[in-house]
């Protein structure tokens, strides 16, 4: 697989000598979520999606400002800084997630924390039971994060090429450990007596790891907005975005319709500042945001609730791979190699991506409109009857949405993009 990357820096950008950067004064002081020393630009006629222009260091919202008005320009905006939103496998007890028997809940492997909630999980156990024999098409999962610990035993048979954009090159590989547990989850090797299993438990699911996230977890919305483009022009049909920024971006909304026109399914991350606050991909209409819940099925302690949220999915003391060499969050919050948990929105995102792959694999004539309208509508509904700001549809409930079928209402906005009424409102009748 080779990757088209669009190019990232622009030295200076004029068209029909209608755009100029004014002199700025070199000791202002940056936003702390802007990255510093140049913006992103859209400009007519160009054949690249947006451009990268230096501007001078600490100008980046001024001068935004003032380029987006100059002719030629269709817009231009700071680029934001992005964070990570926190079977016979031999841990697969521990994952209770995927099958909640009221078993003792576990911190790693070692101290207790308490016990489960029976059936508190999302119907793996009963759908990897009727399914696993079945036949299942290749599905691909980009996992635009920190990279992929590509030699993870549990991971590396389902890797396939991918892109680091933070070092520029064709080695994704995962320093700050986030996106390897991200990729365990969503699709782990699963029934090879070792680790853990994935959500999509196929061996036709692959992982496509691009690297957006540095060895702290930050990561730039032009790096984000392009990984998204690139992940679907080289075959991906999933993508999970456990990262996001409070700052709307146009760059970044642009690269997600794209992906949507293209046919993928995006998955992100609510957030996790237990707020009504919106985060960015997850609330873009396009992305099916995704909120925690704990072994009790309660909402988590740290899930953002809000309009935009579209399901829920376990997103507590998440078992599932780490990187089999040293990593930041080790470091930082003493994690395990190879396997342990973590906590967060981030953790929830990947269940419902994998449900994504496994519904693609399943029936690969479907398209990305019945498979957000099959995760939607199969969930098992919590909290207020209906759709509500903690739960949104509903806990997603793997084995209905294998068993379910859904028919998409009519495009009726005339955009050729499927209906203006999100398929889970139209399959209950809400609007």
């Amino acid at each position: 697989m080779r990757f088209k990357i669009t190019p990232l820096v622009l030295a200076l950008v004029f068209l029909s000598g209608s755009v100029a950067f004014a002199a700025s004064d070199n000791s202002a002081t940056p936003a702390p979520d802007v990255v510093t020393g140049h913006i992103i630009v859209q400009f007519e006629d160009d054949t690249a999606p947006f451009r990268i222009v230096p501007v001078a260091r600490g100008n980046e919202v001024a001068a935004a400002q003032r380029v987006a008005t100059g002719k030629g320009v269709i817009y231009a905006e700071p680029d934001f800084i992005v964070k990570a939103v926190g079977s016979n496998d031999a841990f697969y007890a521990d994952q209770w997630s995927l099958h909640n028997t009221a078993q003792t809940i576990h911190n790693g492997v070692a101290e207790v924390l308490g016990a489960g909630t029976l059936d508190a999980d999302i119907d793996w156990e009963e759908a990897y039971t009727s399914f696993a024999s079945d036949t299942f098409s290749e599905v691909t999962v980009a996992i635009i994060d920190s990279g992929v610990d590509t030699s993870h035993p549990d991971l590396d048979d389902k890797m396939v090429s991918g892109w680091d954009y933070v070092s520029n090159d064709a080695i994704p590989e995962d320093v700050y450990g986030h996106g390897t547990h991200v990729a365990g989850t969503a699709a782990a090797e699963t029934g090879n007596s070792i680790g853990v299993g994935g959500v999509a438990f196929p061996s036709t699911v692959n992982i496509m790891p691009l690297r957006v996230l540095n060895d702290d977890g930050s990561g730039y919305t032009s790096n984000i907005a392009n990984a998204i483009r690139d992940a679907v022009d080289n075959g991906a049909q999933v993508i999970n975005l456990s990262l996001g920024s409070y700052r709307k971006s146009r760059t970044m909304q642009n690269a997600v319709k794209y992906a949507w026109q293209k046919g993928a399914v995006l998955v992100a991350a609510a957030g996790n500042d237990a707020s009504g606050a919106k985060l960015y991909p997850a609330s873009y209409p396009e992305v099916i945001s995704v909120a925690a819940t704990d072994w009790y099925d309660d909402p988590a302690y740290f899930s953002n609730f809000n309009s935009e949220v579209d399901v829920a999915a376990p997103g507590v003391n998440v078992l599932s791979t780490f990187p089999t060499h040293p990593f930041t969050i080790e470091e930082k919050y003493g994690r395990s190699q190879n396997y342990d948990v973590a906590n967060g929105t981030s953790m929830a995102s990947p269940h419902v991506a994998g449900l994504a792959a496994l519904l693609f694999a399943q029936n690969a004539s479907r398209d990305n409109v019945v498979v957000r309208g099959l995760i939607e509508t199969s969930t098992d509904d919590l909290g207020d009857i209906g759709h509500d700001v903690h739960y949104g549809w509903g806990r997603i409930n793997v084995a209905n949405a294998l068993e379910a079928t859904f028919t998409p209402p009519v495009d009726d906005d005339g955009d050729n993009n499927g209906p203006s009424c999100p398929p889970a409102k139209a399959a209950k009748g809400k609007c």
